[in-house]
């Protein structure tokens, strides 16, 4: 169906958080993103990435790398905004299909190919490629152990469980676990949390001068997860049910030797009116999708087929993307949906700090390391640029 409504189920709960959070956040000081600059000049007005899709590294010599998780292209860029591409596509020692996650430890970048199953390691001085690995984990309780989400230095990988259980049990599965697994082994040896399952999240496709853009209304309760670029610390942010917020809650897990606590805090973000605001949209962007129907010759959408399964919430959900850096630092997105800017808080390594700050809702943080961020900016027909920033008192 050309205008299909994707209900997607997404998540929220964590494995155990304690109430007892350690970290209070009681200070918000104002930030500001200054030191701005292009970090890859956009000539033909479009990256090689979509923001849906994108992953970000600012590695540790300042060079940043990315793709695009459904492209088989890697990109490094350099200081001097000169891009180059990491190996290429294909099915040799190093090469990739389909690129999905990556990260860096010890003096080494590695690459996760979903399609082949397998990682790659490549210099990260040189570039060169080192080794490729294939990934044959199996099942734990059930669950499949297809795509590790991260590797480091102490031999172990974030893996976020799926594939076997979900498919079978279909609706009625209401949490998914994310498990550390031995490298050399490959088998889990804990559960670093349980993402639960919750409502539903609808995708509107909207339209502009040049091209489609493709967006999911980020409305929905659900949980975010974020893992550090050396791939040791993870961070997970809940969104609970509407009637019970005070459950909505940051915790920052280090895997270094085993899994512990690092902080965790109440999530005490605002979370705006949505109801009247997302009817509105609704109904626009229906009216919308009819009428291109109707110009292209096809058959319009019911109306009741259209709003089936379209979950209209009383509020928005309050964050919609969160970033981790090695320190345990946490920079979290507000709900940017609704309005022309979004406020992204930065929690400092222990928690105790909480700094704000306020841009266009078409700039979009991808990656940070300190106080430098790597951000997407998109213009009014989808097309992006990226830039690096300093976050600054």
């Amino acid at each position: 169906m050309k205008f299909a409504i994707l209900v997607l189920y997404l998540a929220g709960l964590i494995a155990s958080f304690s109430r007892s959070a350690t970290a209070q956040n009681r200070t918000h000081d104002t930030v500001r993103l200054t030191d701005r600059r292009v970090a890859l000049d956009d000539r033909d007005g479009r990256l090689p990435v979509n923001i849906r899709w994108a992953k970000v590294l600012l590695l540790s010599d300042g060079r940043i790398l990315f793709f695009d998780a459904l492209v088989p292209r890697v990109w490094i860029v350099d200081k001097r905004g000169q891009a180059s591409q990491l190996s290429r596509e294909g099915a040799g020692p190093g090469e990739y299909r389909m690129p999905a996650f990556a990260g860096e430890y010890g003096g080494m970048i590695w690459l996760f190919d979903v399609a082949q199953r397998r990682t790659s390691l490549f210099d990260l001085s040189s570039l060169r490629h080192v080794q490729t690995t294939p990934w044959r984990a199996g099942t734990h309780d059930g669950w499949g152990l297809g795509t590790p989400a991260s590797f480091n230095a102490h031999g172990t990988a974030i893996v976020p469980g799926g594939g076997d259980k979900r498919t079978l049990d279909a609706g009625a599965v209401r949490w998914a676990p994310v498990y550390v697994v031995n490298v050399a082994t490959l088998r889990v040896v804990d559960s670093l949390a349980k993402l639960h399952v919750l409502n539903a999240s609808h995708r509107m496709v909207s339209q502009s001068p040049r091209r489609a853009i493709v967006r999911d209304q980020p409305f929905t309760d659900r949980s975010l997860l974020g893992i550090s670029t050396d791939g040791t610390l993870a961070v997970i942010v809940t969104q609970a049910e509407e009637q019970n917020r005070r459950l909505d809650s940051i915790l920052v897990v280090s895997i270094r030797d085993k899994k512990t606590s690092k902080w965790s805090a109440p999530l005490t973000l605002p979370r705006a009116s949505a109801r009247g605001r997302l009817q509105q949209l609704a109904d626009s962007q229906f009216n919308t999708l009819n009428a291109l129907a109707k110009s292209a010759g096809q058959a319009t959408m019911p109306r009741n087929l259209f709003f089936e399964y379209l979950f209209l919430p009383k509020t928005f959900v309050p964050a919609v993307h969160v970033l981790i850096d090695d320190s345990g630092a946490v920079l979290i997105r507000g709900n940017d949906w609704a309005g022309g800017q979004v406020k992204y808080y930065w929690f400092r390594q222990d928690g105790r700090t909480r700094h704000e700050f306020t841009v266009p809702s078409t700039l979009h943080i991808r990656a940070i390391r300190g106080n430098r961020v790597v951000a997407f900016e998109e213009n009014a027909d989808g097309e992006l640029t990226m830039i690096t920033a300093t976050l600054s008192p």
